[in-house]
């Protein structure tokens, strides 16, 4: 297989960069302590930024326009600068706009939202809210769902089948009873199944979810609190609680992050505000457990190419090893979350801006190897090939071929002799390299090909005696087809209306039913009205 020629880096090493820092940061910032360097910072105007993913061009970006409360969406390139935005005014069935809660960029380019409205029975009932955005910004349906007081929807991800995965909360502002679920929502936007995590009373615990992590073999592990302590749940592949765990000595606010061993990592703040990381392996078996030397409320953690960490807290953001040593750190406000990015470095929301930081631990002179990537992403049955490089100071060797390989999980994705990676099931693990005594890995993320299908509207109007015609498309991959002869059709009341196989929907009687199409084991709805 072909491979792609290696480049050799270029070093830039300034012995006053700490120094310079100090002066040339914005208000409010610090300097690292350890080789930590701030590449960039962009402001989009008045926008509470809440959720960022890295893309091959850049960044995608969702957020709230502060000025009239409408999505902010917007797609940069690597420096931060923007290609494409868009306000989406963004209203429920009641008229009222949308309360922006979570969000993900998803695998065809467009987004999936997750929030709340005010409902329509009593201003202090909140309902959940979702949304699908398309790459364009315009949306493909909206779902609404009654909470039964005061709900919202806290984390949404799209995950590996292409479905998406969220969290809810509810709790009931005049009684004081509380509850929180998790669950799935599939290509139809239907629910496909939804499990509750506990609930209580007036005189029972307050319970919340906040962040849920997908695990291999469709398990799941989700993290929130029980009466302000963090509290982790397991849902197993039958979407049961397999087990849960509280940790009474670390406070709600925390995050977790999947390990690629089929462990999991958390880190929560404990009562004198140190951060506390804590780790358990894939039998639920504590492994490890520090508190660390920083401290702040903690935002967010995740894993670094080295198996390392970036924290992010009220008070900074931290780069540590495996084991929780500050490696570098900046002082910043207000972050709300942190991704790491392919060249190792880390991309930060923060004061409503988006921040680069490289990963600003390599000294000039040493010597290192490094994959060409520190994440690949590809389908179920797609290889991909990979380059790997030693470096000795400014001189890089392509060490491909001389390079020995491994994945930690063969189930999921192969490696061989040469470097190529080929995708085998849908999951998320990591790869390794070793060469004259280094060693280099990478994470590589599995997905299935995304599939879904499409009416051409979501509500059709026909009158009796004069039939319409719909189209219906299948879409997998890139590729789209129309297959509206191919799929059947049925009604929820066939007296009122019916679809023949040429899709052709023909009223019966005044009414309104409900359209449902299949194709290959995929199905979407649509409302029918006939006059």
């Amino acid at each position: 297989m072909y491979k792609r020629q290696a480049f050799p880096r270029q070093w830039l090493f300034v012995a006053l960069v700490p120094a310079l820092l100090l002066f040339t940061l914005p208000t409010g910032w610090a300097a690292a302590e350890v080789n930590s360097n701030l590449e960039w910072e962009k402001n989009y105007g008045n926008i509470d930024l809440i959720h960022v993913k890295e893309t091959a061009e850049g960044y995608s970006l969702v957020g709230t326009n502060m000025d009239n409360n409408f999505i902010y969406l917007a797609k940069t390139d690597a420096n931060g600068h923007t290609n494409w935005d868009t306000n989406l005014e963004l209203r429920g069935s009641s008229g009222k706009l949308i309360d922006l809660i979570s969000a993900d960029s998803t695998i065809d380019g467009g987004y999936i939202l997750g929030g709340a409205i005010t409902s329509q029975t009593h201003w202090r009932y909140r309902d959940y809210f979702f949304a699908k955005i398309d790459v364009d910004g315009s949306v493909e349906w909206t779902v609404e769902e009654n909470a039964g007081a005061y709900g919202s929807i806290n984390d949404i991800k799209q995950i590996n089948d292409g479905s998406y995965l969220y969290v809810s909360s509810m709790e009931s502002l005049n009684v004081g009873f509380s509850s929180a679920s998790v669950g799935k929502l599939i290509s139809n936007h239907s629910t496909e199944w939804q499990t509750s995590l506990g609930s209580a009373g007036p005189r029972g615990p307050f319970i919340s979810a906040n962040n849920i992590e997908e695990l291999g073999g469709n398990n799941y592990l989700v993290i929130g609190s029980i009466d302000d302590k963090l509290q982790v749940w397991r849902l197993d592949s039958t979407k049961t609680i397999s087990w849960s765990n509280n940790y009474p000595n670390l406070s709600y606010v925390g995050d977790i992050v999947a390990e690629a061993d089929g462990g999991y990592s958390i880190a929560g703040t404990n009562a004198t505000n140190e951060v506390v990381l804590v780790k358990n392996d894939a039998y639920n078996n504590e492994t490890f457990q520090q508190t660390l030397s920083f401290g702040g409320q903690l935002k967010s953690i995740v894993t670094t190419v080295d198996n390392g960490y970036y924290f992010g807290t009220t008070e900074g953001l931290y780069r540590t090893d495996t084991n929780g040593n500050i490696q570098w750190s900046q002082s910043i406000d207000n972050i709300k979350q942190v991704i790491t990015t392919t060249d190792g470095g880390a991309a930060v929301i923060a004061n409503g801006k988006l921040l680069k930081f490289n990963e600003g631990g390599s000294i000039p002179g040493e010597e290192n190897l490094s994959f060409d990537s520190t994440q690949y992403t590809l389908t179920v049955g797609q290889t991909l090939d990979t380059i790997v490089t030693a470096y000795n100071g400014s001189t890089a060797t392509d060490v491909t071929y001389q390079a020995i390989f491994s994945s930690y999980d063969d189930s999921i994705v192969s490696i061989d002799g040469l470097g190529n990676i080929t995708g085998l099931q849908p999951g998320k693990t990591q790869i390794r390299a070793t060469w004259n005594g280094m060693e280099a890995q990478a994470t590589v993320n599995v997905i299935n090909i995304f599939t879904g299908l499409r009416l051409d509207d979501t509500e059709y109007s026909v009158n009796i005696g004069q039939p319409i015609d719909l189209v219906v498309t299948y879409e997998e991959g890139d590729q789209i087809t129309n297959v509206t002869i191919s799929s059947s059709y049925s009604t929820s009341d066939p007296s009122i209306a019916i679809v023949d196989q040429e899709g052709n929907i023909i009223g019966l009687k005044r009414g309104q039913t409900t359209l449902t199409v299949t194709y290959k084991g995929v199905h979407t709805t649509a409302t029918i009205d006939v006059y």
